[in-house]
């Protein structure tokens, strides 16, 4: 009996957890719908990345087929929830639906590694885990 209610807790518990990843997921794709414009920005190791949004951008991209590919690895990556011991990202995402609405995230993305990681400066307890194909796309935004 005991095992039976353990396992009945575990489903359960398994089942909600899956379905607030879910909601997270969908919360996020809903709120980048209306792209205009992203800008990506390089970080230096020393410097504050709130000073870096109003420095020159290294890419700005304003088509829908590049804009797609950013919402794509978004909207494929996997959730991480906890709290993270994380070092300096290596890029901000500007995103920008209207001159009032921008979303900044924090881009971990080296050139040697095969994925990659975001995190929306909104919710720091959550990592969004990119795929090795959405890696490799945003490198060749990045670094062509």
């Amino acid at each position: 009996m005991k095992k039976l209610t353990f396992s009945l807790i575990l489903i359960s518990f398994i089942i909600f957890s899956g379905c607030s990843n879910q909601k997270e997921k969908s919360k996020e794709n809903n709120e980048l719908q209306n792209i205009q414009i992203i800008n990506i920005y390089k970080i230096d190791d020393n410097s504050n990345y709130q000073e870096k949004i109003y420095g020159v951008p290294i890419v700005t991209l304003t088509s829908n087929e590049d804009i797609n590919k950013i919402k794509s690895a978004i909207s494929n990556s996997k959730t991480i929830e906890g709290i993270f011991d994380i070092t300096v990202a290596d890029y901000i995402v500007e995103v920008i639906e209207s001159k009032n609405s921008k979303e900044y995230y924090l881009l971990w993305l080296k050139e040697e590694n095969e994925t990659s990681s975001m995190m929306n400066q909104k919710n720091p307890h959550i990592i969004l885990s990119l795929t090795i194909k959405d890696t490799t796309i945003l490198k060749e935004i990045i670094f062509k």
